[in-house]
């Protein structure tokens, strides 16, 4: 898209590691959710998949997660000194890469908990009625640092450890993922119950 302007964030290994490595457990814990009170108490008439569902996993939480660790990427890479459509040093790229890397994973690790519920925000969802989600994520730490700090599989795939400031851009992600996603279902259920935000706001302070 950039024509070459722009190198690319991940490697196709990095990819791999992060489909398999650092998703797919906490892709299963989510089958073990306890379900929402009253869930079957009306008949669902929805698809399983449907347009609600891919609005959210691509212009909401997929979305979020691109800029964010596309946006982590290029502070690093700007941060060490490169400019638009130059060439950076094959550390830096690694660095930079390392950092992508990281928001993804952690990123990913928040949206197991914003998964968790399809209306309520995840600061509100007890963290303790899901162990396995919990297990699921200290895994994906270990893994994530696995992959990054263990130099022979971080050459492999393709990135080192991020900096200081990398690691604050990646945490950054997890963050910015879990406020939008909370923000969108506040907004969501407000339309719902047809009360506008300064309704809510009163009705909270009262």
């Amino acid at each position: 898209m950039s024509g070459g302007q722009f190198t690319l964030a991940l490697t196709v290994l990095q990819v791999l590691a992060l489909d398999i490595g650092t998703d797919m457990l906490p892709a299963l814990a989510l089958g073990a959710e306890p379900p929402r009170r009253g869930l079957m108490g009306n008949r669902r008439t929805r698809s399983l998949v449907d347009r609600a569902l891919l609005a959210r996993a691509f212009a909401v939480l997929g979305l979020t997660e691109a800029v964010m660790a596309m946006a982590a990427f290029t502070w690093v890479l700007v941060d060490g000194g490169w400019s638009w459509g130059g060439a950076p040093s094959a550390a830096l790229l690694a660095t930079a890469s390392g950092t992508a890397f990281a928001a993804i994973a952690l990123a990913q690790m928040a949206n197991a908990f914003a998964c968790r519920s399809t209306v309520s925000p995840a600061w509100r969802i007890r963290p303790g009625t899901n162990r396995l989600v919990l297990a699921a994520v200290a895994v994906e730490v270990l893994l994530l640092v696995l992959f990054l700090g263990f130099a022979p599989l971080a050459h492999l795939l393709g990135g080192s450890w991020p900096t200081g400031t990398g690691w604050l851009a990646a945490a950054a992600a997890a963050v910015v993922l879990v406020v939008v996603d909370g923000l969108v279902k506040e907004a969501r259920g407000l339309r719902r119950s047809g009360r506008s935000p300064g309704d809510a706001h009163r009705a909270a302070s009262m």
